[in-house]
């Protein structure tokens, strides 16, 4: 029996992969990230110890508590709002307050029970002035004390004392004093404490520089051009660090790996000539998550992700690139609480990726990238006996799950030897290890150790010959034998070794041969075949002569009928509802008893989305799954619950028909 997944006529491809008895962790996959609010240009986000997230953004100070959004602003003559709308940093003390870095209004602390803000100006003669104004990035130390990394001003440590002053000390970060020209030393684009207490700074032209708070020391990392091992630009962007204490530095001349005992960067960059590269030297932000998975944001090209084992075990890693998006100018990206990954667009917005509680995995074409689907528009999925993934795409697309690697087998006119339809319906192997594949134009079969496909084509004058080359379906059965169903030319059993066709002509009263939609064969050797007009029919055969056949039809006077005469799916449950056969209809889900042979017929009234059905699978649980022309269902087969899925559980879009998604 053949394992097919979700799918239906030409869609994006969807798949559940908990459904899966091969797991795809391996293979790239685009997440859905869901838009959170509009903003002009998000410069930080923070999820404070009460859950909340807060977003700095050119407007202000934004609170989301997953519902609502409450946005903080500058009031004029009001000394106790927002110094600046213009909020480039958040951080939280350990009183569960906030202290605010702002572009032009210096440091800010938020108090949390009333809600007011308490400003630390640029005023240099104020004793609660922290002496500049532009603060770019926060550090809060145990003891409540900060540092703060300032535009032009260097590093700032500042403490608050019993009264409400600012009391701080300013660090040059200049390698020589006095420059006679900007050198970008002392502008801090970001700070970060390591394992050992150290700060590493990244800066705006002045490299990266390390500095020990016991000995007010600093060691500077410039580029050098002359120096392969030195870091690849004096522009740093952002630093992180790994579980073995490796810093990961993103700058605008690509990503670094340093090695602070030995002071060697190792460089990663774009290549346009290798789509799994990273997608730009232009790093703006960096992060490494939960699960030590780097991800890299760009002003250029969107965002990379990659797993720290596979940077630190392969010569050539392959960065996943992320490419549902319409902006490309990466601000920040931040992991709150739970895992889940936000992300802020220059000029647009800022999105989640909800990792806890999305359930769907989405498999799609990526541009640029061999290593995905040739196209998202999928006619067929299947497994094959050593658990590899077949698409019907503009060929054919194989995908392995252990080397998460994809081979495609893409329609070419000119290829005598390849494929002869861009249009696939079905694959089935043999015993010798053969793919045999219905098209729009033929039966295939691949050789798999060549990658060569021979043919056969309708012969109508041969009384064993193909009678279409029209397949719709090609099913080895449990004798070696190959279904072939056709459209409008019926159905046929190929002997492989003899090369002949058996026709069997299923209704007998009727003049026209039945337009077969798809054939399933279950376990005891029945085949069932499903039409766009006549319903379904239950064939036996032996010694390729029908044995017996049954004719399941809608019928007007009997409510224990068929509800719909055109049967998209069958499948014979095989885990806990194996005396029944289910079927997608035009007109609801359907379930056979075979004992009773009665029908029961789910609706749209019983929780059905959508009484139009395209697919059905059987989970490892037994549960009944749908894909409709709404949304996916879920029937419980225990509890005979029906549960339902849209776009707000997660699902990238709405609706499994042959309209165009993104």
């Amino acid at each position: 029996m053949n394992k097919n997944f979700f799918l239906s006529g030409n869609i994006k491809i969807l798949l559940l992969c908990a459904l899966l008895s091969t797991p795809l962790s391996a293979q790239f996959v685009e997440p859905k990230f869901d838009e959170i609010t509009p903003v002009i240009v998000p410069a930080c986000v923070f999820q404070d110890s009460y859950g909340f997230i807060w977003i700095g953004d050119q407007a202000g100070l934004v609170k989301y508590d997953g519902y609502n959004l409450k946005r903080y602003s500058q009031i004029p003559f009001d000394s106790t709002s927002l110094s600046n709308n213009w909020v480039m940093t958040i951080k939280e003390d350990k009183k569960g307050n906030l202290w605010i870095g702002t572009q032009g209004g210096g440091l800010d602390y938020f108090d949390q029970r009333t809600e007011t803000f308490t400003c630390f100006l640029q005023d240099k003669n104020d004793s609660r002035s922290a002496g500049m104004n532009t603060i770019l990035k926060i550090l809060v130390n145990d003891d409540g004390s900060l540092w703060l990394g300032t535009q032009d001003q260097g590093l700032v440590y500042i403490r608050i004392d019993s009264i409400g002053n600012a009391i701080y000390n300013n660090y040059d970060l200049n390698i020589l004093p006095n420059p006679t020209v900007p050198t970008g030393d002392n502008t801090v684009s970001d700070l970060y404490k390591d394992k050992q207490g150290k700060i590493w700074i990244g800066t705006n032209g002045g490299g990266l520089k390390l500095f020990d708070p016991l000995t007010d020391d600093i060691t500077h990392f410039k580029h050098d051009p002359n120096n392969p091992n030195s870091i690849s630009s004096n522009i740093v962007s952002s630093i992180c660090e790994d579980d073995s204490g490796n810093l990961w530095i993103g700058t605008y001349d690509g990503l670094d790996k340093l090695n602070p005992n030995t002071g060697q960067f190792i460089h990663y960059n774009y290549n346009p000539e290798d789509p799994t590269s990273l997608c730009s030297n232009y790093i703006t932000s960096l992060l490494i998550d939960k699960e030590s998975i780097l991800w890299i944001g760009t002003a250029t090209n969107k965002v990379n992700s990659i797993s720290i084992t596979d940077l630190l075990s392969n010569k050539k890693p392959s960065f996943i690139h992320y490419s549902n998006f319409e902006r490309s100018n990466v601000t920040l990206i931040y992991e709150d609480n739970l895992g889940n990954i936000w992300i802020g667009f220059r000029g647009w917005s800022v999105f989640k990726l909800n990792k806890q509680q999305n359930p769907f995995i989405w498999y799609r074409h990526i541009p640029d990238n061999p290593n995905s689907l040739s196209i998202s528009d999928i006619s067929m999925v299947q497994e094959d006996k050593s658990g590899n993934i077949w698409f019907g795409t503009d060929g054919l697309d194989r995908y392995d799950p252990i080397t998460g690697k994809f081979k495609h087998f893409l329609y070419n006119p000119d290829n005598p030897q390849g494929i002869s339809s861009p249009d696939i319906l079905s694959i089935s192997e043999d015993k010798d290890g053969y793919y045999w594949i219905g098209t729009y134009y033929g039966l295939n079969r691949l050789n798999p150790s060549t990658g060569v496909f021979t043919y056969v084509f309708e012969n109508t004058e041969d009384e064993f010959g193909l009678r279409s080359n029209d397949i719709r379906e090609a099913l080895l059965n449990h004798d070696g034998d190959l279904w072939v169903a056709s459209y409008k030319s019926g159905l046929q059993l190929y002997n492989i070794e003899e090369n002949r066709f058996y026709y069997f002509d299923l209704d007998t009263n009727s003049l026209e041969d039945e337009a077969i939609n798809g054939i399933y064969e279950d376990l005891s050797g029945t085949l069932w075949i499903h039409t766009f007009t006549y319903g379904c029919f239950a064939l036996r055969i032996s010694d390729y002569k029908i044995e017996n056949v049954k004719h399941y039809i809608y019928d007007p006077n009997n409510r224990n009928s068929l509800s719909c005469n055109l049967v998209a799916d069958i499948i014979h449950p095989q885990i806990i509802d194996s005396n029944a056969v289910w079927m997608a209809t035009n007109v609801g889900l359907n379930r056979l008893d075979l004992t009773t042979e009665k029908f029961t017929h789910f609706y749209e009234e019983d929780g059905i989305p959508s009484n139009m059905i395209l697919k059905i699978l059987e989970d490892n649980d037994g549960n009944i799954w749908c894909s409709c022309e709404r949304d996916i269902a879920m029937y419980d087969i225990v509890t005979g619950e029906i549960k339902s899925y849209s776009d707000g559980d997660g699902l990238p879009f709405n609706g499994f028909g042959s309209r165009p998604q993104n």
